[in-house]
């Protein structure tokens, strides 16, 4: 037992042995071997892991490998295209925050929220530790920028887990949600400032330059106030935006329907890759309308202990289509629409025909 506040509580993350990271590479053969030392993967694991997400961070055609840990100096694996990784978390800017600071990494996700090309990332915390907000400079190195976007006093009250970019209203730009609930059911009575039961928050990409709490104005789902741990994202009711599902503590799961924008345009992108990779993760997909570029990249990894919907979403605001849609496979091959009618289903498969159809459709048909 421990003491945190003046309260009884149990130990963690540091009070007790961490478990070790594993890498398993995937055979091919619906088997799997343990390569964590000979990757160099098992370098951290003397640390407390959490979150971890799969992304070409630094634009050179492969994936790496980033992982939140509790406590200790986040780690950034860079990928060698030799089977092993690198560890360039400090090198990269990314071990601590602006102020040199171990942070409790919970849940992560990764967007190009200034539509500049790159994965920037943004990674929750525990309480009285803002959530923080790293800006990628285009070639793996990152800048701590929470302060001067407006993220740090609006999630210093809170705990938060699950997160992810999306684009809520389909304007074009990537906005956030964080679920948050604290751990200590102690929290409300002896701690001040935080209760143990906390509403979850959606915030706006104010273009590019501002982040914003909407608090009040995001609807009556988020004003629930849950001990809220995991967040999946995907368009469940298939109207052409993402809407959330919330895991909560000790009651049952919040389903958050997205209603925000019914006049923005959108556009949904299906990968179909060859192969045994068949989502196409790991896939790039640059996205123009109305002389705007958007980029993002197929995988469902993000978020808290949760999966996402493998589609990918991209809002449109009042363009009626994209003027192009470029696709990096995995591989490196290339692949071109030239143009996309707004609200379909952009279904594209790899070295083959692309077709749009109804959302909710069966993309798997030829």
């Amino acid at each position: 037992v421990c003491t945190y506040e003046g309260i009884e509580i149990f130990c963690g993350p540091q009070g007790l042995p961490g478990a070790a990271d594993l890498f398993y590479r995937n055979n091919g053969d619906n088997t799997f071997t343990d390569v964590t030392r000979p990757s160099g993967i098992s370098w951290a694991n003397r640390y407390y892991g959490l979150g971890v997400l799969p992304e070409d961070f630094d634009n050179d055609g492969d994936t790496d490998l980033f992982v939140a840990n509790d406590a200790t100096p986040n780690v950034l694996f860079d990928n060698n295209r030799d089977g092993t990784f690198s560890e360039i978390g400090l090198k990269a800017g990314i071990a601590y925050n602006e102020y040199g600071e171990e942070e409790a990494g919970m849940g992560v996700s990764s967007g190009d929220y200034d539509n500049d090309g790159d994965f920037d990332l943004y990674i929750t915390h525990f309480f009285r530790e803002s959530n923080t907000f790293y800006l990628n400079d285009g070639q793996g190195h990152f800048k701590d920028i929470t302060t001067q976007i407006g993220l740090e006093e609006p999630t210093l009250g809170m705990l938060g887990w699950g997160t992810q970019f999306f684009d809520y209203d389909r304007d074009g730009d990537l906005d956030l949600f964080v679920a948050n609930g604290h751990v200590y059911p102690q929290a409300a009575s002896t701690i001040v400032g935080t209760s143990y039961p906390q509403r979850n928050q959606l915030i706006r990409n104010d273009g590019g330059n501002r982040l914003i709490d909407i608090g009040d104005a995001a609807g009556p789902g988020m004003a629930l106030k849950r001990v809220s741990r995991g967040a999946s994202f995907g368009d469940y009711d298939n109207d052409g935006d993402m809407d959330i599902f919330v895991v909560n503590l000790d009651e049952s799961s919040t389903l958050l329907r997205n209603d925000f924008a019914p006049v923005n345009n959108w556009l949904v992108v299906q990968l179909l890759g060859r192969g045994p990779n068949r989502d196409a993760v790991g896939a790039k997909i640059r996205l123009l309308a109305g002389g705007r570029p958007q980029w993002r990249t197929a995988n469902g990894a993000s978020s808290y202990l949760s999966y996402n919907d493998v589609r990918i979403f991209f809002g449109l605001g009042e363009a009626e289509g994209a003027d192009e849609v470029e696709v990096t496979w995995p591989d490196g091959t290339r692949q071109t629409v030239p143009a996309a009618p707004a609200n379909k289903l952009l279904v594209i498969r790899q070295n083959g025909p692309y077709s749009f159809l109804e959302i909710g459709t069966n993309p798997y048909v030829e």
